[in-house]
């Protein structure tokens, strides 16, 4: 049994266990700790003080992971990052309320995301590896991503508590290797390299003319200028309406209450996303032309609907446990013109790994790419480079 404040700081942290939450209250939090609400103010002088105590716990158990995974490689002579990834995940599998949080914070807090990048680079530069750049994070993005990304789904495909097993030493094998560890030639998903002028063809055809381009809803509109403004947790129905001019009984009339307003617009926005793939896929001679289409093509897309930016941060939150059509739409693309049946029961991580996780892990790569590219502040053209660093991970793995 921890000390109460220990207890506070764990039932804080579990809030976030429910994909729904993206704040609490110090009297919810005092419910659930079975104290008063007063008694909390005897260990933080305010809700500031525990969101600061929070984060500054959070930090010291991403510490941790590096320590113990420089631990792990040198005990046993297993490569720094193989041990770092292997003990992240094994961590981040038996609290999953962390991986929540760190969404919610990634999303909504850029000091945030400053914060992990300081202690990452700190404790790369204890063990003499120097980490700096996005370029040269590329792969600490894109591994990070792929942990959140498939914890979660293992977490849903599997439906409750599971151990660890044996998880994290495939998802690194996946990675480490590629699709191209998993397939054989000849298969669908085998990687198939694109030269330097065919990828040129690919990206001008990803591009979207924003003269031709529809109009995004005027709805959506407002609900990304209050997002702007107040932050997606602070957003109402009364606060959308109002910067519609308008009254809140008439967007009430559409729909039943904010996230369902939210699911819908996003729908309605993915829907010509949707589109754009189909199109531009027509022109895809194998797999791994039509994966390369669908990033790039994404990628534009985000770039070409700023107002999305300030909504990705709900997409991040709530694409692991909401796996939405667009995924199986944009998979049939491809199924249509080649069976894959089977094709993708050969990357074993333990549970099924149905084609669209590809389309969905694909897609996510360039939405959370462009979401946190309000502080790298990179040019088009640096944004297309590691997508397609990202792409090749995909392919031929990290190593």
């Amino acid at each position: 049994m921890g000390t109460t404040k220990e207890l506070i700081l764990e039932e804080a942290f579990n809030f976030f266990g429910d994909s729904r939450n993206v704040d609490f209250s110090l009297s919810q939090l005092a419910e659930k700790v079975g104290i008063s609400k007063p008694a909390i103010y005897r260990h933080f002088s305010s809700k500031g003080a525990l969101v600061e105590e929070m984060r500054n716990h959070f930090m010291n158990l991403i510490a941790d992971r590096f320590d113990e995974g420089r631990r792990i490689s040198e005990e046993g002579g297993i490569p720094f990052f193989k041990a770092i990834f292997i003990n992240a995940v094994e961590f981040f599998v038996s609290h999953p309320e962390l991986i929540s949080y760190f969404i919610v914070q990634f999303s909504y807090d850029c000091n945030f995301s400053d914060l992990c990048r300081h202690v990452v680079s700190k404790k790369c530069s204890e063990c003499g590896v120097e980490i700096s750049g996005v370029h040269k994070n590329s792969e600490i993005f894109f591994c990070s991503t792929a942990i959140l990304f498939f914890i979660k789904v293992r977490e849903g495909m599997l439906r409750g508590s599971v151990g660890c097993g044996d998880f994290p030493e495939k998802l690194w094998n996946f990675l480490d290797g590629g699709f191209a560890s998993f397939a054989r030639e000849g298969d669908v998903l085998f990687p198939v390299p694109i030269d330097d002028g065919r990828r040129k063809e690919l990206l001008e055809l990803c591009r979207i003319d924003a003269n031709v381009f529809p109009d995004e809803d005027r709805i959506f509109t407002a609900l990304a200028s209050v997002i702007r403004r107040d932050g997606l947790p602070n957003v109402t129905v009364e606060k959308i309406a109002s910067e519609l001019g308008m009254a809140k009984s008439s967007l009430y009339f559409y729909f039943d209450n904010k996230n369902h307003m939210v699911r819908k617009l996003i729908d309605r926005e993915f829907q010509v996303l949707v589109e754009l793939v189909r199109e531009n896929s027509i022109e895809a001679r194998n797999f791994s032309e039509f994966i390369y289409i669908s990033m790039h093509t994404e990628l534009n897309y985000f770039l070409c609907r700023p107002s999305l930016l300030p909504i990705c941060g709900w997409i991040l939150r709530t694409s692991s446990e909401d796996r939405g059509e667009k995924e199986i739409e944009v998979m049939n693309v491809w199924e249509k013109r080649m069976h894959m049946t089977g094709e993708c029961d050969k990357i074993d991580l333990g549970f099924r790994f149905l084609p669209e996780l590809i389309s969905y892990w694909s897609g996510l790569l360039p939405v959370s790419l462009v979401f946190k590219n309000d502080e790298f502040g990179l040019r088009e053209e640096e944004l297309r480079g590691i997508v397609d660093e990202m792409f090749g991970f995909m392919q031929f793995g990290i190593k």
